[in-house]
C-alpha cells in the first residue's frame, strides 16, 4: 500500500467522484491506493479486489488503461451502501459509485468486475429482495439484460456507462454556473 492517496483521489476526482464519497470508502476500507499508485476497490472480506489504473495512456497509443479484478472464488463481487434492500448491478466500482452518486439511494451499489460472471448475479439473486441490473449500454450489457429479462434494468442512456453520465452531468452544472 501507498503511505498516501493522493494519486487516487486526484483520478478519481478527475473521473466525477465527490471528494466526500473517497473518503468514506477508504474509512471504511473499501478502497486503497497501492504502491503503484492504482485505485484499490476491496470488499470487506478481503477476497474481491479490482485494480484499476490511475494512468491513462494517450488515445494514439492504443493503449488500455490496467484494469485487473482478483477474486478467491469466482462468484465474489465488491460493494458498498444498504444491504438490506435494492441492488444495483454495475460493471465496476467506479460505475457503482457513479450511479450512486447520481441516484443518492437508500441501496446496495455492486460491481461484478465485468459482466460475464453470471453465477455472481444468481448469487446476488438468492443474496437481495430487490435485484437491479445497471450494466453498461453496449453488447455485453445487452446480452446480459436478455439473459436476465425478467429483472428490472436501468441503461445509460447516450454513452456506455454510469461515469460517462456523471461526468456529463458535473460538466452541465458546471455550464450553468
Amino acid at each position: 500500500r501507498s503511505p498516501t492517496t493522493s494519486r487516487i483521489r486526484r483520478y478519481l476526482q478527475g473521473r466525477g467522484i465527490d471528494s466526500r464519497v473517497i473518503d468514506w470508502l477508504i474509512r471504511r476500507g473499501l478502497l486503497f491506493e497501492d504502491s503503484r499508485h492504482n485505485c484499490c476497490f476491496i470488499d470487506a472480506d478481503l477476497d474481491y479486489m479490482e485494480v484499476r489504473g490511475t494512468w491513462e495512456p494517450p488515445i494514439e497509443s492504443g493503449k488500455e488503461p490496467f484494469k485487473q479484478v482478483r477474486k478467491k472464488r469466482s462468484a465474489n463481487y465488491w460493494a458498498f451502501g444498504d444491504k438490506s434492500g435494492r441492488c444495483y448491478i454495475t460493471e465496476s466500482a467506479i460505475d457503482a459509485v457513479s450511479l450512486y452518486q447520481l441516484r443518492r439511494e437508500k441501496a446496495c451499489y455492486v460491481s461484478l468486475g465485468g459482466v460475464s460472471n453470471f453465477n455472481t448475479i444468481k448469487r446476488l439473486i438468492s443474496e437481495f429482495g430487490e435485484v437491479w441490473l445497471a450494466v453498461d449500454a453496449d453488447d455485453a450489457g445487452e446480452r446480459c439484460r436478455k439473459r436476465f429479462s425478467h429483472l428490472p434494468s436501468i441503461i445509460p442512456q447516450g454513452v456506455k456507462d454510469w461515469n460517462e453520465i456523471l461526468i456529463e452531468r458535473i460538466k452541465a452544472e458546471r455550464e450553468d454556473e
